[in-house]
């Protein structure tokens, strides 16, 4: 459920971003043309936007488990090694 919602979240920021970006659409294609004003658009703003977004709603719905306290902290070899 929490994967839906997210989901729909990021589909209607994406659908903000889109609409916004119709001014910057109209101005840049009329520059460079409409292929690369696309890619330009869509690799900047609207799929990070998407990304983002989904990212931010996953992280506000989780919710984890209270962390226990160790009796006695383990020592890695990782750390052991690291040091030398």
């Amino acid at each position: 459920m929490k994967f839906a919602i997210a989901i729909v979240f990021a589909l209607f920021w994406t659908a903000i971003s889109i609409y916004l970006a119709q001014y910057w659409f109209g101005e840049l294609s009329a520059l460079i043309g409409v292929f690369l004003t696309a890619a330009i658009i869509l690799g900047i703003a609207i799929i990070p936007g998407f990304m983002n977004a989904f990212l931010l709603a996953g992280l506000i719905m989780d919710r984890r488990p209270k962390c226990v306290p160790l009796a006695i902290y383990p020592i890695s070899l990782y750390t052991t090694f690291f040091l030398f």
